[in-house]
């Protein structure tokens, strides 16, 4: 027998996003793997200013792809913002055309707060 859950929950204060390939644009790993072949999983990222890259050490390691700057508009319309960004994976990856071309990519968790608490 199914029962239906009828409180009503408050938004949640954070949200995380576990970003995976076509989050991030890939093709620009190829420019940055001296700095990512630095970097550990678990390291933490700073956003950029625009919120359209995460850096480390000032330098951009990611750049979102189109389809997660759109979420990011989603989750601003929604009253969130990214908080902060933790390194989760670090795979390598090659376009399907380029096999012999491999690279290090990210694949970060970000974390998006309710506004009001940042």
């Amino acid at each position: 027998m199914r029962t239906k859950d009828k409180y009503n929950y408050d938004k949640p204060n954070k949200i995380i996003f576990e970003l995976e390939h076509d989050d991030v644009y890939l093709d620009f790993f190829k420019e940055v793997q001296e700095e990512v072949t630095t970097l550990r999983s678990g390291d933490v990222l700073q956003v950029d200013e625009n919120k359209k890259a995460l850096l480390a050490n000032g330098k951009d390691v990611i750049r979102f792809s189109k389809k997660f700057l759109s979420k990011i508009e989603e989750q601003k319309s929604k009253g969130y913002d990214i908080n902060c960004a933790i390194i989760n994976h670090m795979v390598w990856w090659h376009r399907k055309d380029v096999p012999a071309d491999e690279n290090v990519i990210i694949l970060p968790n970000i974390e998006f707060r309710q506004e009001a608490d940042l």
